[in-house]
């Protein structure tokens, strides 16, 4: 549970792998394959209106903007779901993905070069 130096080794392989083959970013997997994070983001997927993170156990740092992330989301209504999230078929179907980056929560235009969409927010 703790930010180490090797954790932050694993990140950079992430990025450099992403980037060699010709990604912006890498999202990283857990032992079983779900999705974990990003090189240096918390990943989120958004489906019929919920939002739906990894769990802890998935290899995930917790982190104060994936706690913001999910309390916003709960303090506005939107149901928060904490499950394995399928590497490719639940991002190449998610409606609209989020991750961190440079202090921003932005959304995610492609998988694997395949475009995810737009997000189906529920308006408030």
């Amino acid at each position: 549970m703790a930010k180490s130096a090797a954790n932050y080794m694993n990140s950079q392989l992430i990025k450099m792998e992403a980037i060699i083959n010709g990604y912006v970013e890498g999202i990283a997997l857990d032992a079983n394959g779900y999705v974990s994070e990003g090189s240096g983001e918390n990943v989120f997927v958004v489906r019929n209106g919920v939002l739906n993170t990894a769990p802890l156990g998935n290899s995930v740092l917790p982190g104060i903007t994936r706690e913001s992330v999910l309390q916003i989301a709960r303090d506005v209504g939107i149901p928060v779901t904490e499950q394995g999230i399928s590497a490719r078929t639940a991002l190449h179907r998610g409606r609209g993905l989020l991750h961190r980056h440079r202090g921003r929560v932005t959304p995610i235009r492609s998988v694997d070069k395949i475009s995810v969409g737009k997000a189906n927010w529920p308006h408030h």
